[in-house]
């Protein structure tokens, strides 16, 4: 990937839960930084739901897909 094309992408927050088995983008955010403290946010918040969080990134990307529910 060229410099240009990293330059004109944005930062996404990405959980992968198991309970249910789902992976969520949260974004887009201009820097790393606020993209984790987002991401912070909402697995606190899928925790208090009683989701089980099974990975977590920070991501510089193009996400079209917000969430994506997995087939049981």
């Amino acid at each position: 990937m060229s410099q240009l094309e990293q330059q004109n992408l944005e930062w996404w927050a990405e959980i992968v839960t198991d309970r249910p088995l789902c992976t969520y983008y949260f974004g887009p955010f201009a820097t790393a930084k606020t993209a984790k403290l987002a991401q912070l946010a909402h697995i606190e918040d899928f925790e208090q739901e009683g989701s089980k969080i099974v990975f977590v990134a920070v991501r510089r990307c193009q996400s079209q897909l917000l969430t994506s529910f997995e087939d049981e």
